[in-house]
């Protein structure tokens, strides 16, 4: 067994799928890839991040995976995949908001975590999926995020993610955006690793998609131990 408590942090939810192992803070191993075929990536490349790392997947503490908002095949790829594995190890998962992540990628960028920020992804149809503040809430509170028009929030300077980035033109002359940002697997592994500690880690089959956007949203199927999706009936 592992000295430390591992957990591996998945994410899918945003164009860039990637991978990490950590524990205390540490990356122990981490992969990313841009490959659209997200799921042929993830089964591929698990593997070989716990061998690279020396540790079997019965020995996580926890998994971890960003479930939302962001792509809604991406994430449901990544929830899906991240549920058959939990369940076939008989591990807890915790779902990790994807706008949380994104901010705590942020905040190591900036090498300030207590700066107020904002980051979004793009949302498509003229909107964002946003969040703002100068730290991350509870894991087991409202998250804060928000389906919104590209409209900057009052008293933020310092903004990061693709949101922002494809509606530049409307954040403040004085203010600073961070280019390149997307959410991290390293982030979904760390916060995943201090929901786990503050035992807010479930059962697999409890984890939700977060969906800021109902109307667009169909019911996720029912997931095997294999990772593989089956009808909901």
């Amino acid at each position: 067994m592992p000295e430390r408590e591992v957990v591996l942090g998945i994410e899918t939810a945003n164009g860039r799928s990637s991978l990490c192992l950590s524990a205390g803070g540490a990356v122990l191993a981490e992969a990313q890839c841009e490959r659209r075929d997200a799921l042929g990536w993830l089964r591929g490349s698990v593997p070989q991040l716990l061998a690279q790392a020396g540790v079997a997947g019965s020995e996580l503490a926890a998994l971890a995976v960003s479930h939302g908002p962001g792509a809604l095949t991406g994430v449901r790829v990544g929830v899906a995949y991240a549920q058959g594995l939990a369940l076939a190890w008989r591990r807890p998962l915790v779902g990790i908001n994807t706008l949380h992540a994104l901010a705590w990628s942020a905040w190591q960028a900036a090498g300030d975590v207590a700066v107020p920020l904002s980051v979004a992804l793009d949302a498509r149809m003229g909107e964002i999926y946003e969040w703002h503040g100068a730290a991350l809430p509870p894991a087991n509170d409202e998250p804060g995020d928000r389906l919104a028009a590209p409209q900057p929030p009052a008293g933020i300077a310092l903004y990061a993610g693709p949101g922002w980035e494809a509606y530049a033109e409307q954040l403040p002359a004085q203010s600073t955006l961070l280019p390149g940002l997307l959410p991290q697997a390293q982030a979904v592994s760390v916060l995943g690793a201090q929901a786990h500690a503050a035992g807010l880690s479930a059962p697999p089959a409890d984890l939700a998609i977060r969906y800021l956007r109902e109307q667009v949203a169909q019911v996720p199927r029912r997931v095997s131990a294999g990772g593989r999706a089956s009808p909901g009936g």
